[in-house]
């Protein structure tokens, strides 16, 4: 169970990161040079956010007034 924590708090953090640099307008290159990340490590995270997406539909759920399902992501 640690881990999974551990999994969670990552993920939240390199999303803030993504987010951080979406919004910088940099390209990632220079994004990643000035907080000091390593780029590789920017584009694993981003394509592992991006898939893990696709993937979090573990929660459905109806709605009451339409019956469809909706998916409530972590």
């Amino acid at each position: 169970m640690g881990s999974q924590k551990r999994d969670v708090e990552k993920e939240r953090y390199w999303q803030k990161i993504i987010r951080e640099a979406v919004r910088s307008g940099m390209s990632i290159r220079e994004f990643c040079r000035q907080r000091r990340l390593k780029e590789s490590q920017f584009y694993w995270w981003q394509r592992r956010l991006k898939a893990g997406r696709g993937e979090g539909m573990r929660y459905p759920h109806k709605t009451r007034r339409s019956d469809r399902n909706i998916c409530i992501l972590d």
